[in-house]
């Protein structure tokens, strides 16, 4: 649907460019399909608007650790004003740090649970994504704990796309 109105020429994103932040997250938000996140999204990356903070599930968790580790209840509004205020102009460059922060930190989380030692250091076996040459990019699946198990169990099954595979390589560190 708002792809339609895109083409259509209803929705016109040019004329869009030159409205305020307020304004443009308001426009965005009004298409089919496109809440506060994709919004903010689209400012920053496609409208290059500095100051858009997109807060998803990692940058929520992020920021409470970051930011509000004594307070048990922060609402997305609270976040929301904290990231204007405190992040300011360059919010969209201190989101995508958090973010990678997030992610990092998981991934470390995730190698150390999955260690033979128990100690943090990476297990013997490792899960490597093939990619024929041309073809799509490896994806895994949303189910975690699956992921988890195929891992554990040291599988090779077939990843999202037609081409991709996720192989597991014993003694590989």
């Amino acid at each position: 649907m708002t792809a339609r109105l895109v083409s259509s020429g209803k929705a016109d994103l040019e004329a869009w460019s030159v409205l305020s932040d307020a304004d443009l997250r308001e426009k965005l938000s009004a298409l089919p399909g496109v809440g506060a996140k994709v919004a903010n999204c689209v400012m920053l990356f496609a409208f290059e608007r500095l100051r858009a903070f997109p807060i998803d599930v990692w940058i929520e968790r992020a920021l409470k650790q970051q930011y509000f580790p004594r307070k048990k209840r922060v609402t997305a509004l609270e976040l929301r004003e904290f990231s204007q205020t405190y992040f300011g102009e360059y919010g969209g460059y201190a989101q995508q740090y958090l973010f990678h922060h997030a992610r990092m930190a998981s991934r470390r989380s995730t190698m150390a649970k999955h260690s033979d030692d128990g100690g943090g250091a990476p297990s013997r076996r490792r899960t490597r994504l093939v990619r024929p040459e041309g073809g799509p990019s490896p994806r895994l699946g949303r189910d975690r704990r699956k992921q988890e198990q195929e891992w554990e169990r040291g599988r090779v099954r077939k990843a999202h796309g037609p081409v991709s595979q996720v192989v597991s390589t014993p003694g590989v560190r």
